[in-house]
C-alpha cells in the first residue's frame, strides 16, 4: 500500500467496517475456538464413557463366563469311585488274597491311571499298584499271599494318585462291548487239599490284538468269594483262540460258582499289535 496516495471511499468504507465491527470478529473467534473446544472434550468424554462401558462389559462378561465354566467344570466333574466288594480270602501258613472291587461309575471318562496302596488292620500298608479302569468298568484289585501273622480283619484302599481322562463320544462308540468269547468252562474240585483247578477256552472276537490280556479268575460260594487268580496271556491276536487254566491248591467246595473277568487296556496305544 502507498500511504503517499489518499485513500478513496471504499478503501475508508472498509477500514470503518473492520475498525466497528473488530469486537464482534473477536467474540466470532472466541465463540469458533470455545466451540471446538467443547467438540474435543465431548468426543473425549463420549470415548471414556464408551471405553467404560466396554470394559465393565468384558468384565461382567468374563466373570459370565468364568461363573458358566465353574458351573460346567462342577456339573462334569468325574464322579468318586466305588467301592463294590471287599474280600479277605484266608489261606494256609499265615497267608491271604486281599481282593476290592472297584467301579468307575462315569460314563464317558476313564482312569487312565490309579496309583493305590492296601491298608491292612488299619496299619499295614501294601507296595503301591498302579492300573486303569475303563467307563462304567469294574476293576478287581487284588494283593495275592499276603503274609500277616496277625489276622487280617479289616481292609481299606488308600488311593495315591488318580489321572481322569475324558474320552469323545466317538471313543466311547469304538470301545468294543465284549473283545472275548470265553467257552467250555470247567471246574475241577475235590473238596481236598489237593490241586483244584478251572480251565476254558477264550478266542479274541476283535479286530484288534493285544500286546497284554488279563484274566481274573474267582470261585464264590454263594455270594463270597473263596478262591482268585490272574491269569496274563501275552500277544493275543485278532480271531486266536487260547486255552486258559489255573490251580489252586487248598480245599475247595465242589458246589462252587465260578467268575471270569477279562481286562485289556485298550487305551494305551502301547498295548495294540500292529500287524504289517
Amino acid at each position: 500500500m502507498n500511504f503517499s496516495e489518499p485513500l478513496d471511499e471504499k478503501q475508508i468504507e472498509r477500514h470503518l467496517w473492520y475498525i466497528k465491527n473488530k469486537t464482534l470478529f473477536k467474540k466470532i473467534i472466541i465463540i469458533l475456538l470455545f466451540i471446538i473446544i467443547l467438540f474435543f472434550y465431548s468426543f473425549a468424554v463420549l470415548k471414556f464413557i464408551t471405553i467404560k462401558i466396554q470394559d465393565n462389559y468384558e468384565k461382567n462378561n468374563y466373570q459370565e463366563i468364568f461363573i458358566n465354566f465353574r458351573a460346567w467344570q462342577e456339573k462334569n466333574k468325574p464322579e468318586n469311585l466305588l467301592i463294590m466288594e471287599e474280600n479277605i480270602i484266608a489261606l494256609k501258613n499265615n497267608k491271604y488274597d486281599i481282593v476290592i472291587s472297584v467301579k468307575n461309575p462315569n460314563e464317558r471318562i476313564a482312569v487312565s491311571k490309579l496309583k493305590y496302596q492296601f491298608i491292612y488292620n488299619n496299619e499295614r500298608e501294601s507296595e503301591t499298584k498302579e492300573t486303569f479302569i475303563l467307563p462304567k468298568d469294574t476293576k478287581k484289585l487284588i494283593d495275592f499271599n499276603v503274609v500277616s501273622n496277625q489276622k487280617i480283619r479289616s481292609l481299606e484302599l488308600k488311593i495315591i494318585d488318580i489321572a481322569w481322562q475324558r474320552l469323545k463320544a466317538s471313543e466311547i462308540e469304538n470301545i468294543p462291548s465284549n473283545i472275548f468269547l470265553i467257552q467250555n468252562k470247567e471246574i475241577n474240585v475235590n473238596n481236598k487239599n489237593t490241586r483244584n483247578w478251572i480251565e476254558f477256552t477264550v478266542i479274541n472276537q476283535t479286530p484288534y490284538s493285544w500286546l497284554e490280556s488279563e484274566f481274573y479268575i474267582s470261585l464264590r460260594l454263594g455270594t463270597k468269594m473263596i478262591a482268585i487268580n490272574k491269569v496274563t496271556i501275552d500277544e493275543f491276536y485278532s480271531l486266536a483262540e487260547k486255552k486258559v487254566e489255573t490251580s489252586w491248591f487248598y480245599q475247595i467246595p465242589s458246589y462252587v460258582t465260578l467268575e471270569i473277568d477279562a481286562d485289556v487296556n485298550i487305551l494305551d496305544p502301547k498295548n495294540y499289535i500292529i500287524q504289517n
